[in-house]
């Protein structure tokens, strides 16, 4: 089996994950090389399985019906589909002595019309899942990727909304640690502040930091008790050599009470870095850190993201942007050869052992 090689470290680094138990960061690198090769099934199969341990049943299923699109003769991936449905048939899936139960199968082609990317019968399929059970979490959170993916973003952020508040007032938080960014971000709940931490780590991809850092600063504006974790790697990604990923961590540093470690780093980028608009960005947040530091935060952050959004439509608008396009913006990750361990080669002979017919 010949593959890209990104596309091999990313895959042995999520079974590394698997084998020292960290199941998030498995779901991570697996997404990672799924985004270096899509039409890869084994990724989606390991990804899919993994999701199944962690109970998001919905993103299992959609990950191994990828798996048996990609392979049709993939009958592990049968047997797991097999496995999670019959772990959820049965259950009382609709509110107590509600006349109807919840009818799998609508859920179930929901699912593949999402994965299928039929994103409006997706919709119509989960309207008919969440008129029998309106507090059907993983319908709500599903139908909002569809809305997602047609772009309506407004109905999408409702769902998403509605989706974790149902999650985390059932004590089910631990359903986040699959979302991605930008679906954590529009979550409106500061359990899923926890969840954008993986997404800032060193070994998380650029999109990754990306769209974890810009996910923070809608949640820094909410909530203020951000874990001192998460402005550690906020700081740390300012060394990053993407300049994109300077910009959004910059903007969410810019609604954040920092601490007063954090401005010898800012200064480094307001004196240093390449890019005008991410200098200009780091002496806004410097001259409020110094001007404001007895301000009460809330006005403090209503006139930090003023401040950032008109130097952001000034950037916009400028000619530094349209140079900024043409250039070679996007940074592959550099991981070390030793996590190489090989691990996708078992998978060279698939006949040995994953076709049973």
């Amino acid at each position: 089996m010949s593959e890209n090689p990104a596309f091999v470290r990313a895959f042995n680094r999520g079974v590394d994950f698997l084998q020292n138990g960290d199941k998030a960061g498995a779901i991570l690198a697996f997404s990672e090389a799924i985004s270096i090769n899509p039409d890869n099934a084994y990724a989606y199969y390991n990804r899919g399985k993994t999701k199944a341990e962690l109970q998001d049943y919905d993103g299992a299923i959609q990950d191994l019906s990828q798996t048996l699109h990609l392979e049709p003769k993939f009958s592990n991936a049968k047997y797991q589909i097999g496995k999670i449905y019959q772990h959820i048939d049965g259950q009382q899936l609709s509110p107590p002595g509600h006349p109807v139960q919840l009818d799998l199968r609508k859920y179930e082609n929901g699912l593949r019309k999402l994965q299928f990317q039929e994103y409006e019968e997706a919709i119509k399929e989960f309207n008919q899942v969440l008129h029998i059970n309106s507090n059907f979490a993983p319908a709500f959170y599903n139908r909002g990727k569809s809305f997602h993916k047609l772009k309506k973003n407004e109905e999408a952020a409702k769902d998403f909304q509605i989706a974790a508040k149902l999650f985390c007032e059932n004590d089910q938080s631990e359903k986040l640690a699959v979302w991605n960014p930008f679906e954590l971000g529009e979550s409106n709940r500061e359990e899923a502040i926890t969840y954008l931490i993986p997404y800032l780590s060193r070994k998380s991809s650029y999109d990754g930091k990306r769209l974890a850092a810009s996910a923070m600063r809608k949640l820094a504006m909410r909530f203020s008790n951000i874990p001192d974790l998460a402005i550690e790697l906020l700081l740390d990604n300012l060394t990053y050599p993407a300049p994109q990923v300077r910009q959004y961590v910059l903007k969410a540093l810019a609604v954040i009470k920092l601490p007063s470690n954090a401005i010898a780093i800012i200064e480094k980028i307001a004196n240093n870095d390449p890019q005008e608009y991410n200098r200009t960005v780091a002496n806004n947040i410097l001259q409020e850190f110094r001007a404001n530091s007895n301000k009460p935060l809330q006005k403090q952050n209503k006139d930090k993201l003023d401040n950032i959004e008109a130097l952001e439509q000034a950037y916009l608008d400028s000619e530094e942007f349209d140079d900024f396009w043409n250039q070679e913006s996007f940074y592959k990750e550099d991981y070390d050869t030793s996590m190489d361990y090989g691990y996708l080669s078992d998978l060279s002979n698939p006949e040995n052992y994953l076709y049973n017919y």
